[in-house]
């Protein structure tokens, strides 16, 4: 059995609403281990982001336990959770979120500036991991979709991860481009070891994780209920 690296005991995201109380994360347990590759898996709306949000220290829980490499952030302050993720959280979103007006290989240097580290020849390498050695100079508007996430999964590598997390990465992709990108997804999981959390609505790629999470109303349900087969 491998080291857990998040331990969630009956967590719940609450959000108060004028109208009404959201409950977009209710009442889940979850343990991830290292090497493990998992997919979230549900329809829009399902509680996907929030989840790996809050297990991924972007938000907070509102009840419950939550443990992250170890160290309880159930009640933990934005301070702690900036810390947490510091060094130790890649992200990959949807959106890309690149800098439009930096070359690909700049938005990787950029990272890694905040990470305390100047390293031209790191960057590269990032981007020649996920295939794009012929284009380093090029910026966000010269590349395709299928490119543009390749660079935001170079950026999310830059800091040596324990964990990444993955919100919708092929959502804004056609099918050949989405497969690719789940490929280098499980190619980081299977020779670097990397813990993958990934979440989507496409049962093809989903289905190809090593283990599936099942989402519905901000609940964990069972494939039967989950109404995706």
């Amino acid at each position: 059995m491998g080291k857990i690296l998040i331990n969630a005991r009956k967590i719940s995201r609450v959000y108060q609403m004028p109208a009404e109380v959201i409950k977009a994360v209710d009442g889940i347990d979850l343990q991830i281990q290292e090497g493990e590759f998992v997919s979230f898996m549900g329809p829009s709306g399902s509680g996907k982001t929030t989840l790996l949000d809050v297990l991924g220290c972007l938000d907070r829980v509102s009840s419950g336990q939550l443990e992250v490499l170890g160290e309880d952030i159930s009640t933990a302050k934005e301070g702690k959770l900036a810390r947490m993720r510091r060094g130790n959280i890649g992200f990959v979103f949807q959106d890309f979120l690149l800098i439009s007006t930096l070359t690909a290989l700049e938005n990787i240097e950029l990272s890694l500036f905040f990470c305390g580290l100047k390293d031209r020849q790191k960057a590269k390498s990032l981007l020649e991991k996920v295939g794009l050695e012929k284009r380093f100079h090029h910026l966000p508007r010269e590349l395709s979709g299928g490119e543009k996430q390749r660079v935001a999964l170079a950026r999310a590598l830059a800091i040596s991860p324990k964990l990444l997390f993955a919100d919708e990465p092929t959502g804004n992709l056609d099918a050949k481009n989405g497969q690719e990108i789940f490929d280098i997804f499980r190619e980081l999981n299977k020779r670097g070891g990397l813990t993958i959390i990934f979440s989507t609505h496409n049962a093809k790629l989903g289905s190809q994780a090593g283990r599936i999470v099942y989402l519905k109303d901000g609940k964990s349900v069972s494939r039967q209920e989950s109404n995706l087969f």
